[in-house]
């Protein structure tokens, strides 16, 4: 069987470490970093060769900039 990493963005990261809790493991090291212009960088600080990958985020501008 494959290793598996899961990733967590900004949008729940209560969700991700509740995922990881199920899975018995810690979320995947990543680092993430918000630009003025509302940009967001994103970099993977583990190898994901030859692994499967799973990213927990939301795809709505709306819960990526809370109010």
């Amino acid at each position: 069987m494959r290793r598996t990493c899961v990733f967590g963005g900004l949008s729940h990261p209560e969700l991700t470490d509740l995922i990881c809790e199920k899975l018995g493991r810690k979320p995947d090291k990543v680092e993430l970093r918000k630009f003025a212009n509302g940009e967001t960088s994103v970099e993977i600080k583990t190898s994901v060769r030859d692994q499967d990958v799973f990213i927990v985020q939301s795809g709505s501008h709306k819960y990526l900039c809370p109010t």
